[in-house]
């Protein structure tokens, strides 16, 4: 399980850890704040604990999910991590090749303070250049552009 709070939680490359990503109030409402190896995804609920399931390979699909979004990740040190925002060395990661990934994080609230997440990362020849919103739920704002790094505001 892992514990989110204040609506997010981390997903980042063992070798980029920091800066931890600090996004502007159009990122909370894109759901995601990132620099290249370092995402902060907002969760449906502010605080809980969720189910995470990774899943290396391409997206599935399924109708259960409220909210999907995909992002380029660049794998570094070939270690991925996954925390929240009140973890620290949970010791919670999956090792894949380095080099450019689609990461798609799908998400779905299962009852008060919990929720499943379907995370899935899949290798690439060549780089993602943008991201995207594959499902919005009614708390996200799809119709903005996103802004691709947290150097945008």
């Amino acid at each position: 399980k892992l514990y989110y709070s204040y609506h997010q939680f981390f997903v980042l490359d063992e070798a980029k850890a920091l800066p931890v990503p600090v996004g502007t109030d159009r990122h909370y409402a894109q759901g995601f704040a990132r620099h290249p190896s370092h995402v902060s995804f907002r969760t449906l609920d502010q605080f809980g604990d969720a189910f995470l399931l990774v899943h290396e390979g391409p997206y599935e699909s399924r109708d259960e999910h409220e909210r999907v979004i995909e992002v380029p990740f660049d794998v570094v040190s070939g270690r991925v991590l996954f925390e929240g925002p009140d973890e620290c060395d949970v010791g919670r990661f999956v090792e894949v090749p380095g080099g450019p990934c689609r990461l798609v994080v799908a998400q779905v609230l299962l009852g008060d303070e919990l929720e499943r997440i379907d995370l899935f990362l899949e290798r690439l020849d060549r780089p993602l250049h943008c991201s995207r919103i594959i499902v919005a739920d009614a708390d996200l704002d799809s119709s903005i552009p996103l802004l691709e790094t947290c150097d945008e505001s």
